[in-house]
């Protein structure tokens, strides 16, 4: 089921996942464009990799809606192709700061309604 960025933001943010008081997102990242290889690697804003809580939230990520997003470099080329559980300027921006902007990444889009990419 595909949505708008803008229809969700409400949504977003009462399904906010809350552990031990505070809020953590996670998002992964399928494809690197560049070296055109599909691969799946999670992340997330606070829990540990390779902990039971980590492994936890992979479980409820996967099972609740993802958002497509794809990180482009400043001449516009798609570098990754992921999907997010939030797409909101609070949130919606974590792939791009813990990921994206260490391979040289400038901007994040998510995909719309519409099937076309929005930027945050």
């Amino acid at each position: 089921m595909v949505v708008s960025v803008s229809d969700l933001i409400f949504r977003n943010y009462l399904r906010n996942r809350i552990v031990n008081e505070r809020v953590v997102f996670m998002f992964k990242i399928t494809e690197n464009c560049l070296e055109k290889k599909n691969f799946t690697e999670y992340f997330s804003s606070e829990a540990k990799k390779g902990t039971e809580e980590f492994n936890q939230l992979i479980k409820k990520f996967e099972s609740e809606p993802q958002y497509i997003f794809r990180m482009r470099d400043h001449d516009q080329e798609v570098y990754y192709i992921g999907y997010s559980d939030d797409c909101t300027r609070k949130s919606g921006f974590d792939p791009l700061d813990m990921y994206g902007e260490y391979y040289g990444c400038i901007d994040i889009q998510y995909l719309n309604a519409n099937g076309e990419y929005e930027r945050l």
